[in-house]
């Protein structure tokens, strides 16, 4: 029951919320509540994946009951070890067949990285806030960017993981991307601001570092939802799609 409970909310709610529209038919919304549950029915560890996170928000959903919550963290973390386990095996006998679930797959373990939350006060997701010890969250999106240079891409974008392929350029006109593809947005230059006044706050001999991977983020964030006037003045390749839970 578990189970079947997770496969329809990934289906009906969390799948759609990775496809950044309101639009049912958008091709990035079909994929996630559809074709991705179909080639998991074929891959084991993309279907633990899909649970996993499905839990995961169901987690965040039920945050004022803490039994429900604890409840669907330890399905997630119970699903998402499976799957990385499984993952992580099937990568070393990575082929063109199944290079596109195992893309699809990895992406998922960053998702759920996310989903799951800082580990602790040292953890910024992007790197540790102490400098000792390289990021698992980093090796993983390196991962997925390594399958993009091992395989071309009408071969990891093909049959069910078709949409998401580059299909079209991005939007190059002037306008920030979420009035282009229509979709909500974010008020995120309060937040940036303050984790950019933590990193200068800080003493850190890599805080040049730090700031710089900072204004990435910052220009992605302009590019894709505007700055507070609404306007763009970054360079309009950053625009991009951020993804997040509602």
């Amino acid at each position: 029951m578990a189970q079947a409970e997770l496969l329809r909310q990934f289906i009906i709610f969390t799948g759609p919320n990775l496809g950044a529209s309101d639009d049912p038919n958008h091709p990035i919304v079909q994929f996630w509540s559809r074709d991705a549950t179909l080639l998991a029915a074929s891959y084991p560890y993309l279907l633990h994946l899909c649970l996993s996170l499905a839990a995961y928000h169901l987690a965040y959903l039920a945050s004022n009951t803490p039994l429900k919550r604890s409840r669907y963290i330890a399905l997630a973390k119970d699903h998402f070890s499976m799957g990385l386990i499984q993952t992580n095996e099937a990568l070393s006998q990575i082929d063109a067949p199944n290079c596109g679930s195992l893309y699809v797959s990895t992406v998922l373990v960053c998702f759920c990285v996310f989903a799951a939350g800082s580990t602790g006060s040292d953890d910024l997701f992007v790197c540790p806030a102490n400098g000792n010890s390289p990021h698992s969250s980093l090796s993983l999106a390196r991962g997925t960017r390594l399958m993009r240079q091992l395989f071309e891409e009408q071969v990891l974008f093909s049959g069910l993981t078709e949409a998401l392929g580059s299909g079209k350029a991005p939007p190059d006109g002037p306008h920030p991307t979420y009035i282009c593809e229509g979709f909500a947005r974010v008020d995120w230059a309060g937040p940036v601001e303050k984790l950019r006044n933590v990193i200068v706050s800080d003493s850190h001999t890599r805080n040049e570092d730090f700031v710089r991977s900072l204004e990435t983020i910052t220009n992605i964030y302009e590019a894709t939802f505007g700055n507070a006037d609404g306007s763009v003045k970054c360079p309009l390749h950053y625009k991009s799609v951020l993804i997040g839970f509602t």
